[in-house]
């Protein structure tokens, strides 16, 4: 079990870092990393479990990131860096059955459904697993929050992205940056609701500008290797921009924000690959220019800046892909790298 959680996280880290780790020694092999750990989940007790967890944190978090692994039929010929859907349900059961009572496995349960494209079996483990541990209740919730996003439950994606800032304070700024976005749908929705409810637009509003402008104020407490994070960097450039924009359009910020940035949030989550047919049609709908709340003229202008163009055809080129249209995808992304970088 030691071994091989050695073997796999050298074999993670980045390129320059595992050069300085070779230098004294320590060297990554993910395949064998992984068999070692597959061999230890056999055993029934803690370096089993532990080996257990290991295997679904890596093929159910880092893994289920990627979109170019190896097919089910080079999975059954044996290749480890490979999703074994089967392997990894006998692996929960088994870890269920000897610890009933862990919301730990309740969670990698939701994890393997979002993976295999249920997200509504995923979400209603992922609502009843209240595990008294609060490191567990955070990883629930944050989990419990993509997936609300993913199926554009956007009241409850909010309200549990809120809720991990009391549970956890690893990135203040990202989680109020995700309600943000998600209070910004709310908005566009009730904005183009029929009948209109004026109250309703003008709370919506509201929040969403308070939620946005309250990520930046809080970013650049935590640091990694002396470093501010890179997405909190990304979400003060982005807010610095959308600001200046409302200034120079003489808008409100809410209505200058341009293509969804929910959506923007699902792409770099991958949220997509976890999506149904049906979940994916729907979030084409969510940046279609006609969400935008601005009048026309502005719009227009929107619609005319290079990068929101890029950002609209790279959201929807991704959204064409887990659809298997393949050919307009390529079309989409064409386009875009002929624009200048």
């Amino acid at each position: 079990m030691c071994f091989g959680v050695l073997l796999l996280i050298i074999s993670l880290v980045p390129p320059a870092f595992s050069r300085l780790l070779s230098i004294i020694g320590f060297k990554g092999d993910l395949e064998r990393g992984i068999e070692m750990l597959w061999r230890s989940s056999r055993f029934e007790n803690i370096n089993g479990s532990v080996a257990g967890l290991m295997l679904l944190a890596y093929y159910n978090g880092l893994l289920g990131f990627a979109d170019i692994v190896p097919s089910d039929v080079d999975v059954e010929k044996g290749a480890i860096v490979g999703y074994p859907k089967e392997r990894l349900a006998a692996l929960l059961v088994k870890l269920r059955g000897r610890y009933p009572d862990s919301g730990l496995w309740r969670f990698e349960e939701a994890r393997s459904l979002g993976n295999r494209r249920n997200l509504t079996g995923a979400l209603e483990i992922l609502k009843n697993n209240n595990s008294k541990m609060k490191q567990v209740a955070a990883l629930n919730s944050f989990e419990l929050s993509l997936d609300s996003t993913y199926v554009h439950d956007f009241a409850r994606a909010r309200d549990e992205y809120l809720r991990c800032i009391e549970l956890n304070d690893w990135s203040p700024s990202l989680y109020y940056y995700f309600a943000g976005c998600a209070q910004l749908e709310l908005y566009r929705d009730a904005y183009f609701a029929s009948p209109r409810d004026e109250a309703q637009i003008s709370a919506h509003k509201k929040r969403a500008e308070e939620l946005l402008r309250t990520a930046p104020s809080v970013a650049g407490k935590k640091r990694f290797m002396a470093r501010p994070l890179p997405f909190e960097q990304f979400v003060v450039r982005k807010m610095q921009k959308w600001e200046e924009r409302a200034k120079t359009l003489d808008a409100d910020l809410a209505d200058v924000v341009g293509i969804s940035p929910i959506q923007e949030m699902v792409y770099l989550w991958n949220g997509l690959k976890k999506m149904s047919p049906s979940e994916l049609d729907m979030a084409a709908g969510y940046i279609s220019w006609d969400r935008l709340t601005c009048p026309q003229e502005i719009r227009d202008k929107l619609a005319d800046e290079t990068e929101e163009q890029a950002l609209h055809d790279l959201c929807h080129a991704a959204i064409l892909r887990n659809l298997e249209r393949f050919g307009e995808a390529r079309t989409k992304l064409e386009g875009i790298l002929k624009l200048d970088r």
